[in-house]
């Protein structure tokens, strides 16, 4: 506990009291001023409570994250469009595969939607 008397101590004569290795138009009486969240965490640390609080994400980046994920849903979409129409061209409609995605697809609005569905539940 001493230690950290002693920190906060040197803490506040480096942020209150001016230096001799400082050079500008600072007058040699003027005292530097510490940030006000500076003080509020030295005071906290002194009654022994902590003001610390969870970070949280910036509304930017959080947007720019929703725009990449919706980009990244899209290529996805995308690729799996093409594979399903390579793959219906290549499908013999009166092979014993096609007869039975015929059967298959009508319980969807087109038959690329059904074959989308029936590619994604291959992949899983």
């Amino acid at each position: 506990m001493d230690s950290l008397e002693s920190l906060l101590a040197d803490l506040r004569h480096r942020y209150t009291s001016p230096t001799s290795k400082e050079t500008g138009p600072m007058s040699p009486d003027a005292k530097v001023k510490a940030p006000a969240s500076l003080d509020q965490l030295l005071t906290s640390l002194e009654q022994g409570r902590p003001t610390l609080r969870p970070l949280q994400p910036h509304s930017s980046l959080q947007a720019e994250i929703q725009v990449f994920r919706h980009q990244q849903q899209q290529a996805l979409q995308q690729r799996l469009t093409a594979r399903a129409q390579a793959w219906l061209a290549k499908l013999d409609p009166l092979s014993t595969e096609g007869l039975w995605f015929t059967e298959f697809a009508k319980n969807y609005p087109s038959p690329l939607l059904a074959a989308m569905e029936l590619l994604q539940c291959q992949d899983q």
